[in-house]
């Protein structure tokens, strides 16, 4: 029922577009741009987004159509989803902004703005969970971003998409393009902090300890600097190097967000450093 009337919805857009277009001619487009773009700014989202979408139907031809999809993608999801009221409504507008970037990709291959319509639909997809068709989108421009914070935002979204599909080997390798990078910064810091649970996760506690090391070594923020801190005394926990555990324990500000885990991870520390005597 759905998708009947989403496709009643394009064929009534195009219908509309033809008008408009026999109306305005060839002149139409801009015109129909400028007063999309004079609603976006008004906050009428939803019928600068229509208009876009319009603009592109109705010559397609036209050397801003591509550019018109993209603005109407982006005005659907990036504009207007945060500003929609309720489930039902938000799902309306992420397909509707789908099937513009889509459409742009298909259609306009060689435009400039396939790359920033690429990249809104990968964020798109993993908003939806829908990570292979987010790492498909991701993979094909990951390799033309030439701005390394860009880069390592995109690897960093890669990452989190293998993991969840269960691909870790592969979430790695796109951890330590950031790491490569030594961009400091917010990617540059969860990638330390990913790839040393991956590698905790697979028992390999001694490399993990070193990845946090390395990353205390640097300027990082407080946050990063106290997580860190708290997981690496897990970590050495587990390599029996109870002093060292206590002594990265002791450097994390206790607060009533963590107090009941740091006082867990002490408990353990203390009882492992000294087991009582065997029975």
């Amino acid at each position: 029922m759905r998708s009947k009337l989403i496709i009643a919805a394009v064929v009534g857009a195009v219908a509309v577009a033809v008008v408009l277009f026999l109306l305005l001619g060839f002149d139409g487009v801009g015109n129909l741009m400028r007063q999309a773009a004079e609603l976006r700014e008004a906050g009428d989202f939803e019928k600068a987004a229509d208009l876009y979408w319009q603009a592109a139907m109705m010559n397609p031809d036209s050397p801003v159509a591509a550019e018109a999809l993209y603005e109407a993608g982006f005005t659907y999801y990036v504009v207007g989803i945060p500003k929609a009221v309720g489930e039902r409504k938000q799902s309306e507008l992420s397909k509707a902004a789908e099937q513009a970037f889509t459409r742009l990709i298909d259609r306009y291959s060689e435009s400039s703005y396939v790359k920033q319509a690429r990249l809104e639909l990968g964020e798109l997809y993993m908003d939806s969970e829908e990570y292979d068709k987010a790492i498909e989108q991701l993979e094909a421009v990951v390799g033309s971003i030439e701005e390394p914070q860009e880069r390592q935002g995109v690897c960093l979204d890669m990452a989190r998409c293998y993991e969840r599909l269960g691909r870790i080997e592969l979430a790695i390798g796109r951890l330590k393009d950031i790491i490569n990078l030594s961009l400091a910064g917010e990617e540059f810091e969860q990638a330390h902090l990913i790839l040393a649970r991956f590698y905790h996760e697979a028992g390999l506690h001694e490399q993990a300890v070193i990845l946090l090391n390395q990353l205390l070594l640097g300027p990082i923020s407080h946050h990063t600097k106290q997580a860190a801190h708290s997981r690496l005394a897990g970590y050495l926990l587990e390599l029996h190097r109870f002093e060292d555990a206590m002594a990265a324990l002791d450097r994390v500000e206790v607060n009533s967000s963590n107090r009941a885990m740091i006082n867990d991870l002490r408990d353990r520390i203390r009882r492992r450093s000294n087991p009582g005597p065997a029975r």
